[in-house]
């Protein structure tokens, strides 16, 4: 498997214009594209760019409102959000992924 620790790249393109015209993520509240901006950060230094894991390990609720200094609750209700307007989608084995390359 391919992983960005062997391409070194410190840095992602990032396309505003993409950001801003993704009509299902515009359709979330701002809370929601916070974490989503946290997740994609997260994705990118993933073992395997894009799941949202740490190590390795598939991140849970409880962890990722760790890491972004909030509550179990307010990340399960965001997480609501995101995928009922199709921000991301699920590999096989749950784990969430983003639909953007980066």
């Amino acid at each position: 498997m391919y992983s960005h620790k062997e391409d070194l790249r410190p840095s992602v393109q990032w396309y505003w214009d993409d950001w801003f015209s993704e009509f299902g993520l515009r359709m979330c509240s701002l809370e929601a594209r916070g974490l989503w901006v946290d997740m994609l950060g997260i994705m990118f230094n993933a073992q395997e760019r894009g799941q949202l894991t740490v190590n390795g390990n598939r991140i849970n609720e409880e962890n990722l409102a760790k890491i972004c200094n909030t509550d179990t609750e307010t990340v399960r209700r965001l997480w609501q959000e995101l995928e009922n307007n199709n921000v991301f989608s699920r590999l096989k084995n749950g784990h969430r992924e983003k639909h953007w390359i980066m």
